[in-house]
Parts: structure tokens; sequence; C-alpha cells
């Protein structure tokens, strides 16, 4: 039976452009997080991510450690994926603008009454 995969990304948003490019990704693999990406997002993760004010997982957590990425960075110009799973690590897509602004969508003004 093979075995899935599982990686989050940490995504920094060019509010600008609207576009998106990972900053670390990190990659389950022996029930231990492997980190690759810009040398200091690789750093700054592999020290750990402290969650509450006793409480920080690192790469060693595996799972855990996946878990509380998703949970944390969640900001509108940097924030990680949801753990995602699969046969091979796949490549971030930005979603459109339109499906990645969460909340219900404004309305058209109705036209003045004249």
């Amino acid at each position: 039976m093979d075995k899935k995969l599982k990686w989050v990304d940490i995504v920094a948003v060019d509010g600008e452009k609207m576009t998106g490019s990972v900053r670390a990704r990190c990659i389950l693999e022996g029930g231990k997080v492997r980190i690759e990406g810009d040398e200091a997002w690789v750093k700054k993760l592999n020290e750990g991510i402290a969650v509450g004010p006793n409480q920080k997982f690192t790469p060693e957590d595996g799972d855990g450690f996946l878990e509380a990425l998703a949970r944390e960075f969640r900001s509108a110009y940097l924030f990680a994926t949801d753990v995602k799973e699969g046969d091979k690590v796949e490549e971030y897509e930005m979603p459109p603008l339109k499906d990645a602004v969460p909340g219900p969508k404004p309305e058209k003004p109705a036209p003045d009454a004249a």
C-alpha cells in the first residue's frame, strides 16, 4: 500500500498584483516534517511555532506541526494552506481573486430611479 504524502505551503500574497508565492513548503516524511524554501523561512520554521502560551510545535511533531501551521498562519498577505495530501506534492496555485476573498460577494447597486 502506497503512503500518501502530506504538506503545507506558506504563501505570501502581493496585494497589488494579487499573486501568491510559496515561501516555504513543509512536507511530512517518516513522521517528521522536512522544510524547503526561502532560507529565512526554513530557519524560522525549524525552530518551531508557538500556538499558545505554553505550547510549541516543531517539525519533529509531524502531523501536529502541519496542523498548527494551517491554524496559525491566517492573514490576508501571509497564510498557510490547509494540509494537502496526495501521491506527490503538487505546486501551489493562487485561486482567482473572486474565490480567494471569503464571505458574501457584493451586489451591484440598483440604478438610481430618475
